[in-house]
């Protein structure tokens, strides 16, 4: 687990780096490159860097706590509803740099901001639960008891129908085999009501 926590915060500072270092090298370059469209744009990417900061922060602790089991994977959905609020206001912002050179009639609902957020918080808690009824369920199948695996019949592969000799079934066996099958509904039904 330290491993995919050490990645994760690995990859994301990594980004940032590469990121930072792009646009060191971009705005190095607005002086050799003329036209205003370039300029306007790293000017852009150079207000919003701060954003960018932010977001980077908010999706390290968003990837962490992803990473951990449940309890401690509570606060994931709130930092991934965190980071969703600022992806949608880098969004607006954009729409408003690009309004500046492209007009279009389309503007994005201020709802949006609240929308989003809630739907990803939501999403994020469904996906928690999923996840933690599969663990438990894989957890009680691994949990089997021993006299349930040595009580099981072996199941004999067919053998081919010339080979296959009819064998006399006795009551004892056949009974053998219905109490395992009540105690395994029965067993169930337990497991429902805990």
């Amino acid at each position: 687990m330290t491993k995919s926590v050490l990645r994760a915060l690995f990859s994301r500072v990594a980004g940032f780096l590469i990121f930072l270092i792009l646009l060191l090298a971009a705005n190095f370059l607005m002086d050799y490159i003329p036209g205003s469209v370039y300029s306007s744009v790293v000017l852009f990417i150079n207000y919003n860097v701060g954003l960018f900061f932010i977001m980077m922060l908010i999706g390290i602790a968003s990837d962490v706590l992803w990473i951990f089991d449940f309890p401690l994977n509570l606060p994931a959905p709130i930092a991934s509803a965190f980071l969703s609020y600022y992806i949608i206001i880098f969004i607006f912002r954009f729409f408003i740099f690009i309004r500046t050179y492209i007009y279009f009639d389309f503007v994005l609902p201020f709802s949006l901001l609240y929308v989003v957020p809630l739907v990803v918080l939501l999403g994020g808690y469904l996906l928690i639960l999923i996840r933690r009824g599969k663990s438990r369920k894989s957890s009680e199948e691994k949990e089997e008891p021993e006299e349930k695996r040595e009580a099981k019949p072996r199941v004999e592969k067919p053998k081919e129908k010339s080979k296959i000799k009819s064998k006399k079934v006795e009551w004892g066996e056949v009974g053998n085999v219905f109490k395992l099958a009540l105690y395994g509904f029965g067993k169930k039904l337990n497991r429902l009501f805990e």
